[in-house]
Protein backbone atom coordinates (compact mmCIF):
# COMPACT_ATOMS: atom_id res chain seq x y z
CA UNK A 1 0.00 0.00 0.00
CA UNK A 2 2.86 2.53 0.74
CA UNK A 3 6.18 2.29 -1.05
CA UNK A 4 9.00 1.53 1.29
CA UNK A 5 10.99 4.47 0.12
CA UNK A 6 8.28 6.65 1.41
CA UNK A 7 7.35 4.86 4.44
CA UNK A 8 8.78 7.76 6.68
CA UNK A 9 7.94 11.03 4.62
CA UNK A 10 4.09 9.13 4.95
CA UNK A 11 3.95 8.76 8.83
CA UNK A 12 5.13 12.29 8.54
CA UNK A 13 2.00 13.17 6.81
CA UNK A 14 -0.16 11.19 8.79
CA UNK A 15 0.82 13.07 11.71
CA UNK A 16 0.80 16.76 10.20
CA UNK A 17 -2.57 15.56 9.03
CA UNK A 18 -3.60 14.86 12.42
CA UNK A 19 -2.68 17.82 13.74
CA UNK A 20 -4.57 19.80 11.18
CA UNK A 21 -7.91 17.92 11.74
CA UNK A 22 -7.57 18.29 15.97
CA UNK A 23 -7.07 21.75 15.52
CA UNK A 24 -10.24 21.87 13.36
CA UNK A 25 -12.22 19.96 15.40
CA UNK A 26 -11.22 22.37 18.59
CA UNK A 27 -12.01 25.32 16.69
CA UNK A 28 -15.16 23.87 15.79
CA UNK A 29 -16.03 22.29 19.81
CA UNK A 30 -16.30 19.04 18.13
CA UNK A 31 -15.25 15.87 20.24
CA UNK A 32 -14.30 13.40 17.05
CA UNK A 33 -15.12 12.21 13.85
CA UNK A 34 -15.74 9.24 11.94
CA UNK A 35 -14.71 9.11 8.12
CA UNK A 36 -16.47 6.28 6.52
CA UNK A 37 -14.44 4.98 3.69
CA UNK A 38 -17.88 4.45 1.94
CA UNK A 39 -20.26 1.37 1.24
CA UNK A 40 -20.81 -0.85 -2.06
CA UNK A 41 -24.01 0.54 -3.78
CA UNK A 42 -25.81 -2.33 -5.46
CA UNK A 43 -27.49 -2.37 -8.73
CA UNK A 44 -30.96 -2.21 -9.14
CA UNK A 45 -32.69 -5.54 -8.79
CA UNK A 46 -28.81 -7.39 -9.23
CA UNK A 47 -27.13 -9.24 -6.36
CA UNK A 48 -24.14 -6.97 -7.77
CA UNK A 49 -22.61 -3.55 -6.79
CA UNK A 50 -21.25 -0.78 -8.65
CA UNK A 51 -17.64 -0.41 -8.65
CA UNK A 52 -16.47 1.23 -5.07
CA UNK A 53 -15.15 4.62 -4.79
CA UNK A 54 -14.00 5.49 -1.61
CA UNK A 55 -14.88 8.44 -0.01
CA UNK A 56 -11.80 11.46 -0.51
CA UNK A 57 -12.14 12.29 2.91
CA UNK A 58 -11.18 8.72 3.93
CA UNK A 59 -8.57 8.87 0.90
CA UNK A 60 -7.02 11.80 2.01
CA UNK A 61 -5.42 9.41 5.45
CA UNK A 62 -4.57 6.80 3.36
CA UNK A 63 -4.74 4.93 0.21
CA UNK A 64 -7.00 2.13 1.34
CA UNK A 65 -9.22 2.10 -1.91
CA UNK A 66 -11.13 -1.25 -1.60
CA UNK A 67 -11.88 -1.81 2.03
CA UNK A 68 -15.51 -0.74 2.15
CA UNK A 69 -17.10 -0.57 5.48
CA UNK A 70 -14.01 0.82 7.19
CA UNK A 71 -13.60 4.22 8.98
CA UNK A 72 -11.28 6.08 10.42
CA UNK A 73 -11.67 7.98 13.76
CA UNK A 74 -10.08 11.24 14.97
CA UNK A 75 -10.28 13.36 18.35
CA UNK A 76 -8.58 15.65 20.38
CA UNK A 77 -6.92 13.60 22.78
CA UNK A 78 -5.47 10.91 20.64
CA UNK A 79 -1.51 10.43 19.54
CA UNK A 80 -2.57 8.53 16.29
CA UNK A 81 -5.86 8.17 14.40
CA UNK A 82 -7.89 4.72 14.56
CA UNK A 83 -8.36 2.88 11.52
CA UNK A 84 -11.14 0.62 12.19
CA UNK A 85 -10.42 -1.93 9.57
CA UNK A 86 -13.38 -3.65 8.02
CA UNK A 87 -12.30 -7.70 7.83
CA UNK A 88 -15.21 -9.52 7.14
CA UNK A 89 -15.63 -13.53 7.12
CA UNK A 90 -16.46 -14.14 3.83
CA UNK A 91 -16.26 -17.41 1.44
CA UNK A 92 -17.08 -15.57 -1.72
CA UNK A 93 -14.50 -12.92 -1.57
CA UNK A 94 -10.30 -12.30 -0.97
CA UNK A 95 -10.50 -10.31 1.97
CA UNK A 96 -6.65 -9.04 2.85
CA UNK A 97 -5.73 -9.13 6.32
CA UNK A 98 -3.54 -5.35 7.30
CA UNK A 99 -0.04 -6.14 7.36
CA UNK A 100 1.34 -2.80 5.93
CA UNK A 101 3.95 -1.72 8.04
CA UNK A 102 3.69 1.94 7.25
CA UNK A 103 -0.28 2.50 8.19
CA UNK A 104 0.16 -0.13 11.20
CA UNK A 105 3.09 2.37 12.56
CA UNK A 106 0.83 5.60 11.92
CA UNK A 107 -2.48 4.37 13.32
CA UNK A 108 -3.92 2.57 15.97
CA UNK A 109 -5.80 -0.35 14.02
CA UNK A 110 -8.93 -1.85 15.37
CA UNK A 111 -10.24 -5.16 12.96
CA UNK A 112 -13.76 -4.83 12.55
CA UNK A 113 -15.44 -9.03 11.56
CA UNK A 114 -19.18 -7.11 11.02
CA UNK A 115 -20.84 -3.72 11.31
CA UNK A 116 -21.89 -4.31 14.51
CA UNK A 117 -18.45 -4.20 16.19
CA UNK A 118 -17.65 -0.83 15.12
CA UNK A 119 -19.51 1.55 17.81
CA UNK A 120 -17.70 -1.07 20.25
CA UNK A 121 -14.22 0.38 19.51
CA UNK A 122 -15.55 4.28 19.69
CA UNK A 123 -15.59 6.19 22.77
CA UNK A 124 -19.00 7.15 24.38
CA UNK A 125 -19.74 10.30 22.75
CA UNK A 126 -23.42 12.49 22.64
CA UNK A 127 -23.24 14.04 19.75
CA UNK A 128 -19.60 12.98 17.38
CA UNK A 129 -19.36 14.33 13.58
CA UNK A 130 -19.47 12.65 10.94
CA UNK A 131 -18.28 12.50 7.09
CA UNK A 132 -19.68 10.28 5.06
CA UNK A 133 -22.67 8.98 3.00
CA UNK A 134 -25.49 10.04 5.85
CA UNK A 135 -27.30 6.36 5.13
CA UNK A 136 -23.95 4.46 5.89
CA UNK A 137 -23.53 6.74 9.43
CA UNK A 138 -23.34 4.06 12.23
CA UNK A 139 -24.37 6.86 15.37
CA UNK A 140 -28.18 6.98 16.29
CA UNK A 141 -27.33 10.88 16.12
CA UNK A 142 -24.29 12.67 14.96
CA UNK A 143 -23.12 16.03 13.01
CA UNK A 144 -23.53 14.47 9.65
CA UNK A 145 -21.08 16.41 7.09
CA UNK A 146 -20.58 19.74 9.08
CA UNK A 147 -20.14 21.99 6.55
CA UNK A 148 -17.68 24.21 8.18
CA UNK A 149 -15.22 21.19 8.97
CA UNK A 150 -15.63 19.58 4.88
CA UNK A 151 -15.25 23.78 3.68
CA UNK A 152 -11.91 24.14 5.93
CA UNK A 153 -10.88 20.72 4.38
CA UNK A 154 -11.72 21.31 1.48
CA UNK A 155 -9.63 25.01 1.14
CA UNK A 156 -6.70 23.18 2.88
CA UNK A 157 -6.62 20.27 0.67
CA UNK A 158 -5.34 22.45 -1.97
CA UNK A 159 -1.63 22.87 -0.12
CA UNK A 160 0.51 19.53 -0.54
CA UNK A 161 3.18 18.04 1.32
CA UNK A 162 6.13 15.84 -0.14
CA UNK A 163 4.36 12.85 0.54
CA UNK A 164 1.37 13.87 -1.58
CA UNK A 165 3.66 15.75 -4.02
CA UNK A 166 5.40 12.40 -4.70
CA UNK A 167 2.53 10.25 -4.74
CA UNK A 168 1.42 12.80 -7.94
CA UNK A 169 4.99 12.63 -9.19
CA UNK A 170 4.13 9.04 -9.70
CA UNK A 171 1.16 8.98 -10.86
CA UNK A 172 2.44 11.16 -14.12
CA UNK A 173 4.91 8.45 -14.50
CA UNK A 174 2.43 5.84 -15.15
CA UNK A 175 0.38 7.62 -17.00
CA UNK A 176 2.95 9.00 -19.28
CA UNK A 177 3.70 5.23 -20.01
CA UNK A 178 0.15 4.99 -21.13
CA UNK A 179 0.28 8.03 -23.14
CA UNK A 180 3.43 6.97 -25.26
CA UNK A 181 1.65 3.38 -25.44
CA UNK A 182 -1.48 5.35 -26.95
CA UNK A 183 0.54 7.33 -29.40
CA UNK A 184 2.11 4.13 -30.95
CA UNK A 185 -1.24 2.64 -31.25
CA UNK A 186 -3.10 5.59 -33.11
CA UNK A 187 0.14 5.81 -35.42
CA UNK A 188 -0.56 1.91 -35.65
CA UNK A 189 -4.10 2.39 -36.86
CA UNK A 190 -5.72 1.51 -33.75
CA UNK A 191 -9.44 1.93 -32.98
CA UNK A 192 -10.45 4.36 -30.40
CA UNK A 193 -11.15 1.43 -28.38
CA UNK A 194 -7.67 -0.58 -28.78
CA UNK A 195 -5.82 2.89 -27.99
CA UNK A 196 -7.85 2.79 -24.99
CA UNK A 197 -6.61 -0.91 -24.24
CA UNK A 198 -2.90 -0.08 -25.15
CA UNK A 199 -3.14 2.48 -22.60
CA UNK A 200 -4.37 0.64 -19.99
CA UNK A 201 -1.88 -2.28 -20.35
CA UNK A 202 0.78 0.37 -20.84
CA UNK A 203 0.53 1.92 -17.52
CA UNK A 204 -0.82 -1.40 -15.43
CA UNK A 205 -3.88 -0.16 -14.58
CA UNK A 206 -7.72 -1.89 -14.87
CA UNK A 207 -10.99 0.45 -15.50
CA UNK A 208 -11.53 0.82 -12.03
CA UNK A 209 -8.00 1.94 -11.27
CA UNK A 210 -8.23 5.00 -13.38
CA UNK A 211 -8.63 8.18 -11.67
CA UNK A 212 -11.11 8.81 -14.53
CA UNK A 213 -12.54 7.42 -17.41
CA UNK A 214 -10.09 7.85 -20.64
CA UNK A 215 -10.92 10.59 -23.03
CA UNK A 216 -9.72 8.88 -26.46
CA UNK A 217 -10.82 10.82 -29.58
CA UNK A 218 -10.25 10.83 -33.25
CA UNK A 219 -11.16 13.19 -35.78
CA UNK A 220 -14.99 14.97 -34.85
CA UNK A 221 -14.74 12.92 -31.52
CA UNK A 222 -12.34 15.16 -30.02
CA UNK A 223 -14.93 18.11 -30.14
CA UNK A 224 -16.73 16.79 -27.76
CA UNK A 225 -15.08 17.63 -24.14
CA UNK A 226 -16.04 14.59 -22.17
CA UNK A 227 -16.21 11.98 -25.03
CA UNK A 228 -16.02 8.54 -23.68
CA UNK A 229 -17.50 6.50 -26.13
CA UNK A 230 -14.52 4.60 -27.73
CA UNK A 231 -15.62 3.47 -30.57
CA UNK A 232 -14.41 0.08 -31.75
CA UNK A 233 -14.60 1.38 -35.32
CA UNK A 234 -11.56 2.64 -37.23
CA UNK A 235 -12.88 6.01 -39.18
CA UNK A 236 -12.36 5.65 -42.59
CA UNK A 237 -9.88 8.74 -42.74
CA UNK A 238 -7.79 9.25 -39.46
CA UNK A 239 -6.92 13.11 -39.09
CA UNK A 240 -6.49 13.63 -35.45
CA UNK A 241 -6.28 12.15 -32.06
CA UNK A 242 -7.32 13.60 -28.93
CA UNK A 243 -6.40 11.95 -25.36
CA UNK A 244 -6.67 13.05 -21.89
CA UNK A 245 -5.96 10.11 -20.11
CA UNK A 246 -4.78 9.66 -16.53
CA UNK A 247 -3.51 7.13 -13.58
CA UNK A 248 -3.48 7.06 -9.67
CA UNK A 249 -0.52 6.44 -7.45
CA UNK A 250 -1.38 6.04 -3.53
CA UNK A 251 -4.69 7.81 -4.81
CA UNK A 252 -3.56 10.46 -5.65
CA UNK A 253 -4.58 11.37 -9.60
CA UNK A 254 -2.65 12.47 -12.88
CA UNK A 255 -4.86 14.21 -15.25
CA UNK A 256 -2.28 14.58 -18.70
CA UNK A 257 -3.71 15.65 -22.24
CA UNK A 258 -1.88 15.60 -25.45
CA UNK A 259 -3.49 16.12 -29.40
CA UNK A 260 -1.95 14.74 -32.77
CA UNK A 261 -2.22 14.94 -36.02
CA UNK A 262 -1.81 12.58 -39.23
CA UNK A 263 -0.38 15.10 -41.33
CA UNK A 264 1.62 17.64 -42.01
CA UNK A 265 -0.83 20.01 -42.21
CA UNK A 266 -3.13 23.22 -41.00
CA UNK A 267 -4.12 21.23 -38.07
CA UNK A 268 -0.80 19.94 -36.84
CA UNK A 269 0.41 23.99 -37.43
CA UNK A 270 -2.62 24.56 -34.77
CA UNK A 271 -1.56 21.98 -32.61
CA UNK A 272 2.64 23.68 -32.77
CA UNK A 273 0.83 26.89 -31.91
CA UNK A 274 -1.30 25.94 -28.80
CA UNK A 275 1.57 23.91 -27.01
CA UNK A 276 3.73 27.05 -27.00
CA UNK A 277 0.45 28.94 -26.11
CA UNK A 278 0.91 26.15 -22.99
CA UNK A 279 4.06 26.89 -22.28
CA UNK A 280 3.74 30.42 -22.46
CA UNK A 281 0.96 30.41 -19.97
CA UNK A 282 3.47 28.19 -17.45
CA UNK A 283 6.46 30.31 -17.77
CA UNK A 284 4.25 33.37 -16.04
CA UNK A 285 3.38 31.46 -13.52
CA UNK A 286 4.03 33.36 -10.20
CA UNK A 287 3.31 32.81 -6.82
CA UNK A 288 0.43 35.10 -5.30
CA UNK A 289 -0.97 35.95 -9.23
CA UNK A 290 -4.39 35.30 -9.56
CA UNK A 291 -5.01 31.81 -11.85
CA UNK A 292 -8.03 34.39 -12.96
CA UNK A 293 -5.70 36.48 -14.71
CA UNK A 294 -3.61 33.61 -15.87
CA UNK A 295 -6.91 31.98 -17.09
CA UNK A 296 -7.74 35.45 -19.25
CA UNK A 297 -3.92 35.36 -20.53
CA UNK A 298 -5.04 32.15 -22.17
CA UNK A 299 -7.96 33.77 -23.63
CA UNK A 300 -5.50 36.85 -24.91
CA UNK A 301 -2.75 34.72 -26.35
CA UNK A 302 -5.45 32.61 -28.25
CA UNK A 303 -6.80 35.84 -30.37
CA UNK A 304 -3.17 36.12 -31.48
CA UNK A 305 -3.27 32.23 -32.13
CA UNK A 306 -6.51 31.78 -33.89
CA UNK A 307 -5.66 35.30 -36.21
CA UNK A 308 -2.60 34.21 -36.96
CA UNK A 309 -3.93 30.66 -38.30
CA UNK A 310 -6.28 32.78 -39.92
CA UNK A 311 -9.50 31.47 -38.38
CA UNK A 312 -10.71 35.03 -37.91
CA UNK A 313 -11.19 37.95 -40.15
CA UNK A 314 -10.47 40.60 -37.58
CA UNK A 315 -7.55 41.59 -35.28
CA UNK A 316 -6.74 40.07 -31.86
CA UNK A 317 -7.67 42.89 -29.92
CA UNK A 318 -10.92 42.39 -31.70
CA UNK A 319 -11.36 38.96 -31.90
CA UNK A 320 -11.17 39.32 -27.63
CA UNK A 321 -13.50 42.20 -27.63
CA UNK A 322 -15.93 40.09 -29.84
CA UNK A 323 -16.04 37.29 -27.57
CA UNK A 324 -14.24 35.25 -30.39
CA UNK A 325 -12.37 33.29 -28.78
CA UNK A 326 -15.27 31.41 -25.99
CA UNK A 327 -15.99 30.02 -29.07
CA UNK A 328 -12.99 28.03 -29.27
CA UNK A 329 -11.85 27.83 -26.08
CA UNK A 330 -15.24 27.29 -23.59
CA UNK A 331 -13.95 25.34 -20.81
CA UNK A 332 -11.57 27.28 -17.66
CA UNK A 333 -7.78 27.06 -18.04
CA UNK A 334 -7.74 24.57 -15.46
CA UNK A 335 -8.08 23.47 -12.19
CA UNK A 336 -6.93 21.78 -9.04
CA UNK A 337 -5.33 18.23 -8.62
CA UNK A 338 -5.22 15.45 -5.69
CA UNK A 339 -7.05 13.17 -4.45
CA UNK A 340 -9.59 14.13 -6.73
CA UNK A 341 -9.43 15.15 -10.74
CA UNK A 342 -11.63 18.04 -10.23
CA UNK A 343 -10.47 18.89 -6.61
CA UNK A 344 -12.54 20.88 -4.70
CA UNK A 345 -12.04 23.91 -2.99
CA UNK A 346 -10.91 25.66 -6.29
CA UNK A 347 -13.51 29.00 -5.53
CA UNK A 348 -12.92 29.00 -1.80
CA UNK A 349 -10.52 32.28 -0.89
CA UNK A 350 -10.21 31.29 2.78
CA UNK A 351 -10.73 28.33 5.41
CA UNK A 352 -14.01 29.74 6.51
CA UNK A 353 -15.91 29.50 2.91
CA UNK A 354 -15.47 32.58 1.46
CA UNK A 355 -16.15 32.33 -2.49
CA UNK A 356 -14.95 34.14 -5.56
CA UNK A 357 -16.79 32.73 -8.22
CA UNK A 358 -15.34 32.93 -12.08
CA UNK A 359 -16.12 35.96 -14.27
CA UNK A 360 -19.46 35.70 -15.46
CA UNK A 361 -18.49 35.65 -19.13
CA UNK A 362 -16.11 32.75 -18.01
CA UNK A 363 -18.54 30.53 -15.80
CA UNK A 364 -16.95 27.31 -16.39
CA UNK A 365 -13.31 28.15 -14.67
CA UNK A 366 -12.97 25.81 -11.33
CA UNK A 367 -9.84 27.93 -9.84
CA UNK A 368 -10.31 31.44 -8.66
CA UNK A 369 -7.75 30.86 -6.00
CA UNK A 370 -4.37 32.83 -5.75
CA UNK A 371 -1.57 30.21 -6.83
CA UNK A 372 0.69 29.60 -3.85
CA UNK A 373 3.38 27.62 -2.69
CA UNK A 374 2.23 23.99 -2.21
CA UNK A 375 -0.54 23.99 -5.02
CA UNK A 376 -0.84 21.11 -7.81
CA UNK A 377 -3.03 22.25 -10.55
CA UNK A 378 -3.27 22.11 -14.29
CA UNK A 379 -3.02 24.09 -17.59
CA UNK A 380 -5.41 22.77 -20.43
CA UNK A 381 -5.79 25.50 -22.68
CA UNK A 382 -8.39 24.35 -25.95
CA UNK A 383 -8.91 25.14 -29.12
CA UNK A 384 -12.28 23.41 -30.83
CA UNK A 385 -14.49 23.37 -33.71
CA UNK A 386 -17.66 22.56 -31.61
CA UNK A 387 -20.79 22.31 -34.20
CA UNK A 388 -23.45 23.84 -31.61
CA UNK A 389 -21.16 26.99 -30.94
CA UNK A 390 -20.18 27.40 -34.13
CA UNK A 391 -24.00 27.17 -35.28
CA UNK A 392 -24.50 29.65 -32.74
CA UNK A 393 -22.08 32.36 -33.86
CA UNK A 394 -23.55 32.05 -37.63
CA UNK A 395 -26.58 32.97 -36.72
CA UNK A 396 -25.14 36.24 -34.79
CA UNK A 397 -23.08 39.30 -35.58
CA UNK A 398 -19.56 37.59 -34.91
CA UNK A 399 -20.22 35.35 -38.31
CA UNK A 400 -18.83 38.07 -40.19
CA UNK A 401 -15.57 38.27 -38.03
CA UNK A 402 -15.14 33.70 -38.89
CA UNK A 403 -13.14 32.41 -41.54
CA UNK A 404 -15.86 29.69 -42.53
CA UNK A 405 -14.17 28.02 -45.58
CA UNK A 406 -11.05 27.41 -43.10
CA UNK A 407 -13.12 26.46 -40.35
CA UNK A 408 -15.09 23.98 -42.36
CA UNK A 409 -12.65 22.42 -43.67
CA UNK A 410 -10.80 22.19 -39.97
CA UNK A 411 -14.43 20.58 -38.14
CA UNK A 412 -13.46 17.03 -38.67
CA UNK A 413 -10.46 17.42 -37.05
CA UNK A 414 -11.88 18.12 -34.02
CA UNK A 415 -10.03 19.71 -31.46
CA UNK A 416 -6.66 20.31 -29.32
CA UNK A 417 -6.04 20.18 -26.09
CA UNK A 418 -2.54 20.33 -24.22
CA UNK A 419 -3.13 20.11 -20.56
CA UNK A 420 0.41 19.63 -18.10
CA UNK A 421 -0.12 18.56 -14.03
CA UNK A 422 1.82 21.61 -12.14
CA UNK A 423 3.14 22.00 -8.53
CA UNK A 424 4.30 25.06 -7.38
CA UNK A 425 7.17 23.84 -5.21
CA UNK A 426 9.68 26.22 -2.52
CA UNK A 427 12.40 25.53 -5.16
CA UNK A 428 9.78 27.28 -7.97
CA UNK A 429 7.23 25.79 -10.26
CA UNK A 430 7.35 21.88 -11.27
CA UNK A 431 5.89 20.98 -14.09
CA UNK A 432 5.38 16.96 -13.28
CA UNK A 433 4.19 16.36 -16.71
CA UNK A 434 6.60 17.88 -18.75
CA UNK A 435 9.56 16.07 -16.49
CA UNK A 436 7.40 12.28 -16.87
CA UNK A 437 7.98 12.56 -20.16
CA UNK A 438 11.29 13.77 -20.49
CA UNK A 439 12.46 10.86 -17.56
CA UNK A 440 10.57 8.00 -19.58
CA UNK A 441 12.06 9.00 -23.30
CA UNK A 442 15.85 9.23 -21.46
CA UNK A 443 14.83 5.68 -19.89
CA UNK A 444 13.67 4.74 -23.27
CA UNK A 445 17.10 6.36 -25.03
CA UNK A 446 19.11 4.63 -22.48
CA UNK A 447 17.48 1.47 -21.99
Amino acid sequence: MIPTDLAHTYGEHVAAQLRVWQGLLADMQVDGVLVAAGAEIMRFREDQAYPFRVNPYFKAWLPLLNRPDSYIWIDGDSERPLLLYFQPQDIWHKVEPLTDSAVLDAFEVAVCSDHSTVLQHLPALHYPAYIGAPEHCPFASARINPAALLTALDFRSAYKDGYQLECLRRASARAVLGHRAAARAFSAGSSEYGIHMAYLEASGQLEEDLPYGNIIALNEHSAVLHYTQKSRQQPPQRRSFLIDAGASAGGYGADISRTYSTSEDKFRALIEAMDGLQQQIIASIQVGASYVDLHLQAHRLLAGVLRDAGLVTCSAEVCLQEGLTSIFFPHGLGHLLGLQVHERGGWLHSASGEQVPPPPEHPYLRLTRPMETGQVFTIEPGLYFIPALLQEARCDKRARLLNWPLIEQLIPCGGIRIEDDIAITREGVENLTRNAFAAADLENATG
